[in-house]
């Protein structure tokens, strides 16, 4: 019997990558939506080595960057993790 692979489809082929779903942050809870971007930010300026960042100067920022259309909010299928974005990225 042949082991399971996830990054093959059912026919053996490689899957295609999932695109990105927007998350509609508008609906989410204000609670919500400030822990949902922490995480963001706290997984993006880590992955960037980043040290000594004022978390709530950054959270700021990006809830008026996500009310202004700056940034988007998305759910990444690929990592199953949601990320922020700028628009362009999507198109």
């Amino acid at each position: 019997m042949d082991s399971f692979d996830p990054d093959l489809d059912a026919h053996g082929e490689p899957q295609a990558e999932s695109a990105p779903i927007r998350i509609p942050w508008q609906h989410l809870s204000q609670d919500a939506l400030h822990s949902v971007v922490e995480s963001c930010l706290v997984a993006q300026l880590a992955d960037q080595n980043v040290e000594g960042f004022d978390l709530q100067r950054e959270l700021t920022k990006v809830l008026a960057g996500l009310d202004s259309g700056d940034w988007v909010l998305i759910f990444d299928p690929d990592t199953e993790s949601p990320a922020l974005r700028r628009p362009e990225e999507l198109d």
